[in-house]
């Protein structure tokens, strides 16, 4: 049952953006190293720095893509851009993009026409983010989101995906999705029907495996609460 939910959720995930109206995407991934230029308009740029560090090694790790600070902004395929509420609301333009008028922080990424995503921009208003308590996890939360897992669902749990959600770190869940992403046998760019059988072999292999006993249980357990 655990795979069956597993396989759902990446399909909603991974398959879905949380803006285009319920419509079903082909997939999107990286397949080149990030290269991430902060912008620390506010606050502190080493907490900056050392936050986004922190989930850039836990994306690699997770995704197998190499990542790095890039200190030259032409050189930077993903932006970070961490700046004060007022300049937040007026990038995103609420009047013309109503959906994002309760957004605490958003993202964007390009992808081109094999699906392959060839860059990302992440706009954190630091001042309201903190007076949330919500400093770190919008920046796990957006970094991830990035990847390719760009659909928030109100139901999903255990996961960052959940606009109610309680929890401001990855989940065991929310790392599976990532490892099914980037596996190597899913491509940028295929639709649902097409990697359908895939998706479930690498589910299979993944979840089920008996190395990964320890953190299945975790996520079961979780699950149950």
């Amino acid at each position: 049952m655990e795979s069956d939910y597993v396989r759902d959720a990446f399909y909603r995930v991974a398959f879905f953006n949380e803006f285009n109206d319920g419509k079903e995407r082909r997939l999107l991934k990286w397949t080149s190293p990030l290269r991430i230029h902060i912008f620390s308009a506010i606050g502190d740029p080493a907490l900056h720095e050392k936050l986004i560090q922190e989930q850039m090694n836990i994306l690699s790790e997770h995704t197998q893509l190499p990542m790095y600070i890039e200190p030259e902004r032409e050189k930077a395929n993903v932006l970070i851009y961490f700046m004060n509420q007022t300049e937040f609301n007026r990038a995103i333009n609420t009047d013309k993009n109503p959906h994002l008028s309760h957004s605490l922080c958003t993202f964007n990424i390009l992808a081109n026409r094999n699906g392959q995503i060839v860059k990302a921009w992440i706009l954190i208003p630091e001042d309201l983010a903190r007076s949330y308590g919500r400093l770190q996890s919008c920046v796990i939360e957006e970094m991830t989101q990035i990847m390719g897992l760009t659909n928030d669902v109100d139901d999903l749990y255990p996961s960052i995906f959940n606009d109610s959600s309680i929890f401001q770190q990855l989940t065991p869940l929310d790392k599976y999705l990532l490892h099914i992403l980037y596996d190597k046998r899913l491509k940028p760019g295929v639709n649902w029907n097409e990697v359908l059988d895939t998706i479930y072999h690498i589910i299979h292999s993944q979840v089920d495996a008996p190395h990964n006993h320890t953190e299945k249980t975790l996520y079961l357990h979780t699950q149950q609460q």
